[in-house]
């Protein structure tokens, strides 16, 4: 399955549109390596999502083989491995001249 598809189904990132950016712009990462939204996820695949100030890393625990998953099935196919905040470098600058 894509990635970007991927991202959608277990609603990491709330739209397809945004998860193909996020590719895009090398802010996802499988297995150590940045990849286009159409790169094909398979179960067992690590990747690292950084968006929004944070930065996840999750394990795929299952590709869904139909096109519609439901929310409580959406949690399933992944596993949470690592979650960081990431404080960015303009923000803390903006705090430390006050």
């Amino acid at each position: 399955m894509r990635t970007d598809k991927f991202l959608q189904l277990s609603r990491l990132v709330k739209q397809r549109s945004t998860a193909k950016l996020l590719c895009d712009s090398g802010k996802i990462t499988i297995n150590g390596t940045a990849v286009k939204a159409s790169h094909e996820l398979s179960a067992g695949d690590t990747f690292t999502l950084e968006s929004f100030g944070r930065r996840i890393t999750v394990r795929v625990a299952e590709v869904p083989a139909t096109k519609n998953v439901s929310k409580q099935r959406a949690a399933e196919l992944y596993v949470l491995e690592k979650e960081e905040i990431i404080v960015l470098a303009r923000i803390f600058l903006t705090i430390l001249r006050f």
